[in-house]
C-alpha cells in the first residue's frame, strides 16, 4: 500500500467535529476526507459557517469539484492546498475560497508559485 492510502490507514471516526474559531462556527476537512461523502453529509449536519480544507496534493480538482462541496455544505470552504515538495512529487498550489453556494470568490495559481490569498467572508465582528 502506498505511504499516502489513507484510506486504507485511517478510521475517519464521528467527525468532522464543530469548533470555535473567534465566535465563527467553524468544521475542518484534511486532504481525503473532502472525497469522503460521509464526512461531507456530517459536515451539513453540523451547519458550520466556514469549512477549512488543508490538502497536500499534485495538483487540486477542477474549482467545479470542490465548489459543489461547498454548495452541499451550505458555508463558505477555504481550501489550501501546498507548494513544493511533498516527498515523491511537486505540489502546484491553487488555493481558493467558496461562497456557500460554491462560488470562486478568490484563487491562487497552479503553477506552484507561492501565493497569499486573502478574502474577507464578511462574518460580523465580536
Amino acid at each position: 500500500m502506498s505511504y499516502r492510502n489513507e484510506w486504507a490507514r485511517y478510521d475517519p471516526g464521528t467527525g468532522p467535529e464543530i469548533f470555535d474559531v473567534d465566535g465563527v462556527r467553524a468544521t475542518c476537512f484534511i486532504c481525503a476526507d473532502g472525497n469522503s461523502t460521509r464526512c461531507i453529509e456530517r459536515a451539513a449536519a453540523v451547519k458550520p459557517q466556514v469549512v477549512f480544507f488543508p490538502s497536500n496534493r499534485e495538483n487540486l480538482p477542477p474549482f467545479e469539484e470542490f465548489g459543489k462541496i461547498a454548495g452541499r455544505i451550505g458555508a463558505p470552504m477555504l481550501v489550501a492546498n501546498r507548494v513544493g515538495r511533498s516527498v515523491v512529487y511537486d505540489t502546484k498550489g491553487g488555493c481558493v475560497v467558496f461562497s456557500a453556494q460554491g462560488e470562486v470568490l478568490a484563487k491562487a495559481n497552479r503553477e506552484g508559485r507561492e501565493e497569499i490569498l486573502i478574502n474577507d467572508l464578511g462574518f460580523p465582528a465580536l
